[in-house]
C-alpha cells in the first residue's frame, strides 16, 4: 500500500460516520446536498458533542470512502458539534495576483456555490533577485496593499450584507525559489497589514504571526511527490520541526492533492482550494465548528481545535435510487 493510500486509511478511520439518506431539492438557487462523511486530524480540542449535529449545506461527493453502504446514491454528513460548521475556502486567488477572476465575481462564485466563509490570499512575492530572474508576475506588494485590503474589505462588507457570507481578507506569502528545498509558501489568513518577504521567510511569518494572522503552510510537497506545479515548495516537508513554531497548521489538502506525509505527522491541518480559476470551486475543503465571524474564524485557525474535511463537487444533482430493502427511510426522508 502507497504512503498516500494508507493516509486516506488512517484518515477513514477517524472518521465518525453517520449515513443518511436525502432527497433531491434546492438549496439557496442550488442543487440540494449530497455528502461524504466528513474527517479530523490532529488539535487538541478533544471530540465534538455527541447531543448536537450538522448537515452541510454544499454538495459534496465520496471518493475517499468507496465503502458507503450499498444503493445509496446520495449521502449527507452529519458533524456531531455544538455549533454549525462553516464551509471554508481558506485559499483563493483573484486578479490581484494570479486568478482568473476579479474580486467581486470570486465571491459571487463562491456564495452560488454554497460556502460560508471565502478567504482571499493573493500573492506576496518576494523582489529580490535570488526569487529566479525574470518579469515577476502580478501580486500584492507594499504600495498596492492598502488598495487590495480596502477592495477586500468591501466585499466583505457586501458579501455579509446581501448573503450572510463571511469574506476574510489575506495573502500568500510567496517564498519561491529556484531549489525546491528552499521554496515555500504559507498563508497569513486576517493579516491586516503588508508583510514584506526580502528578510526571509521566518520574519515574514513570525511579523504576520504579530499581526494576529492565522499561518497556514500550503501545497506541502516531499520530494517523492509527482510534480503537480511549476513552483515546487518542499521546505516546510525539509525543516518543519524547524519552522513549526511559526505555523499553525499545515495544508493536509491542497484542491484535490493529499499530502501523505502531513497526515503521517499529524499536526493541525485544513484543507485549501488553492483556486485560481473556476474549475478549482471543487476539492476538498475545511469544516470549522465555530461562530460566523472573521474574528472567531481567525482565532479558531490559530488554535489546535480540530476541523473537518469534505470533498465538495458543485453542481451535480444524482438522482436518488430507490433501497428496496428500507423503503420506509425513503418515504420519511422524502416528506
Amino acid at each position: 500500500m502507497g504512503r498516500k493510500s494508507a493516509a486516506r486509511r488512517q484518515l477513514a478511520l477517524r472518521a465518525d460516520v453517520n449515513w443518511r439518506r436525502r432527497p433531491a431539492g434546492r438549496n439557496g438557487g442550488l442543487a440540494a446536498n449530497w455528502h461524504c462523511v466528513p474527517m479530523s486530524i490532529g488539535g487538541g480540542g478533544g471530540a465534538p458533542d455527541p447531543e448536537a449535529s450538522f448537515s452541510g449545506p454544499s454538495q459534496v461527493r465520496d471518493h475517499a470512502f468507496p465503502q458507503h453502504p450499498p444503493g445509496f446514491a446520495t449521502l449527507d454528513l452529519e458533524v456531531r458539534t455544538k455549533v454549525r460548521p462553516l464551509l471554508c475556502e481558506l485559499h483563493a486567488h483573484t486578479t490581484w495576483s494570479d486568478g482568473e477572476l476579479a474580486l467581486h465575481e470570486l465571491v459571487d462564485l463562491y456564495r452560488r456555490s454554497g460556502f460560508d466563509v471565502l478567504t482571499v490570499t493573493d500573492h506576496v512575492l518576494r523582489t529580490d533577485a535570488a526569487a529566479g530572474g525574470g518579469a515577476p508576475p502580478a501580486g500584492v506588494h507594499e504600495a498596492n496593499h492598502a488598495a487590495y485590503l480596502a477592495a477586500v474589505r468591501s466585499e466583505a462588507a457586501r458579501a455579509r450584507r446581501s448573503y450572510d457570507m463571511v469574506v476574510i481578507p489575506g495573502v500568500e506569502l510567496t517564498y519561491d525559489d529556484p531549489e525546491p528545498a528552499r521554496a515555500a509558501h504559507a498563508l497569513a489568513i486576517g493579516c491586516p497589514e503588508f508583510v514584506a518577504l526580502d528578510r526571509g521567510l521566518e520574519t515574514a511569518l513570525a511579523r504576520a504571526s504579530d499581526l494576529g494572522a492565522a499561518i497556514v503552510a500550503a501545497h506541502l510537497e516531499a520530494p517523492d511527490d509527482r510534480p503537480r506545479r511549476v513552483r515546487r515548495t518542499q521546505r516546510f516537508w525539509r525543516e518543519w520541526d524547524l519552522l513549526g513554531g511559526l505555523v499553525d497548521r499545515y495544508e493536509l489538502f491542497n484542491g484535490r492533492d493529499l499530502f501523505g506525509w502531513v497526515a503521517d505527522a499529524g499536526p493541525p491541518a485544513v484543507a485549501g482550494g488553492d483556486f485560481h480559476r473556476p474549475q478549482h470551486i471543487g476539492g476538498w475543503k475545511t469544516l470549522i465548528p465555530c461562530e460566523k465571524r472573521e474574528d472567531d474564524l481567525v482565532a479558531y485557525l490559530r488554535s489546535t481545535r480540530p476541523v473537518y474535511f469534505a470533498l465538495v463537487e458543485p453542481g451535480l444533482t444524482p438522482p436518488l435510487r430507490r433501497r428496496r430493502d428500507r423503503p420506509e427511510k425513503v418515504t420519511a426522508a422524502a416528506s
